[in-house]
């Protein structure tokens, strides 16, 4: 049942999710952020390097970080069948049989679509013409559908008649067919569940961003990388905190991966509003990754901000980004969705210090009060050391040298 599967339906990225815990650490922030000074805090780096020493705050990033991953883990694979019945630990019935592709079903008193072998809910016949033959399911068939549409579906909203291939959940636009050498086969789906797409059940069916981690939580592998292609350019990307990061070679991820062909104008467009609101221009914050030498960073302003005291991330292996698309100074196009500095205004806090900064073209300011600032703002959680030492070469590089403190308004 719906409502005996809240862990699994967790994968929410807009309203829940990471997202979310981004939203809690904004309404947190007012009160974890240093007491009003105008002089920046003295910080003592040599508590930095254990856990032991890390403050009750670092347990916050770690919580958020963990929340990220383990709404991933709970669906897994997506591309290869992942369903109700493998996700809640169902115990298989052989005698189930599926519903037809494209066929409507009903299910505790909600009429739904099976598309790429998942229920999407109907809310309207209008879309669909009118009112169509619809085939009770027992739970067990309900239990081995799966949670999303498999990778590579394409869909047709109606009404509006924009179409979608759903990547990961997610509903990818499709502004032209010549993207993949002509018109696909699609399904009219109730227009309803784009809109609503990531939103709580029944509007469960898609999500909102792609569901990308591919790193490990409590030792478990939370399933594949995602990988997108350019219909029209070939450029592959990685889906990664539901922004494509360019893959310049193969070689970083251990060889050619499965991907899925997108239109390059949903890369292109990537965080612009409308049809194309399903792929996001910058990684989105708080997402942990890491490199290929092993370093672990979380994003901030669509930045990579290294996090050299690895024991804030222990009980989590992130998601791998390749080291020569992380440090890409350029932010031209293939190149402009992981930044090499944060956006500014972007707002960090030292896990184990408590200050906050304001960070102004890469560099880091203290910040004393909100209210410098016109009231509270979403922060990131981050490695003290990072701002301790931005500027000082390598992964810290990705912030500069701390700058003069925000001056009080």
């Amino acid at each position: 049942m719906r409502q005996q599967e809240s862990h699994v339906r967790a994968v929410r990225l807009r309203r829940h999710g990471l997202i979310g815990a981004c939203s809690v650490a904004a309404t947190m922030a007012a009160t974890l952020i240093a007491t009003p000074s105008t002089a920046a805090p003295t910080q003592n780096t040599a508590n930095y390097a254990t856990s032991s020493q890390a403050s009750p705050a670092s347990q916050q990033a770690l919580s958020l970080m963990r929340k990220a991953a383990s709404s991933r883990a709970t669906i897994g694979d997506l591309a290869n069948g992942r369903t109700r019945m493998s996700a809640t630990s169902v115990t298989p019935n052989a005698t189930v049989t599926l519903p037809a592709e494209g066929s409507f079903v009903s299910y505790q008193n909600k009429a739904y679509r099976i598309v790429g072998g998942a229920t999407l809910y109907v809310s309207s016949w209008t879309p669909f013409g009118g009112k169509q033959k619809v085939t009770a399911i027992t739970t067990a068939q309900w239990n081995a559908l799966r949670v999303m549409p498999k990778d590579g579906t394409f869909v047709r909203a109606m009404p509006g008649g924009s179409i979608y291939r759903v990547v990961a959940g997610a509903p990818i636009y499709v502004s032209t067919w010549a993207a993949f050498g002509g018109p696909q086969a699609r399904l009219d789906i109730d227009a309803a569940d784009v809109t609503h797409a990531g939103q709580d059940a029944p509007w469960d069916g898609l999500s909102s961003q792609t569901l990308d981690f591919d790193g490990v939580l409590d030792g478990n592998p939370t399933g594949p990388s995602v990988f997108v292609k350019g219909g029209q350019t070939g450029q592959i990307y990685k889906m990664v905190g539901g922004s494509p990061v360019y893959v310049q070679s193969w070689a970083a991820y251990g060889g050619a991966h499965a991907y899925t062909v997108v239109d390059q104008n949903a890369i292109d467009n990537a965080g612009q509003a409308g049809n194309y609101r399903f792929v996001l221009k910058h990684p989105m914050n708080d997402w942990p990754i890491r490199d290929g030498q092993g370093k672990f960073y979380v994003i901030a302003g669509g930045a990579p901000i290294y996090l050299p005291t690895a024991s804030l991330m222990d009980g989590i292996t992130p998601s791998l980004v390749a080291s020569n698309d992380l440090g890409q100074m350029t932010s031209a196009a293939p190149y402009d969705n992981l930044l090499f500095r944060p956006l500014s205004p972007t707002y960090l806090r030292g896990v184990q210090s408590g200050s906050v900064y304001q960070v102004l073209d890469g560099v880091p300011h203290y910040l004393a009060s909100w209210s410098y600032v016109g009231g509270t703002q979403t922060r990131v959680d981050v490695d003290q050391l990072a701002i301790d030492n931005a500027g000082t070469g390598g992964a810290y590089n990705h912030l500069l040298p701390l700058g003069t403190p925000v001056p009080a308004p």
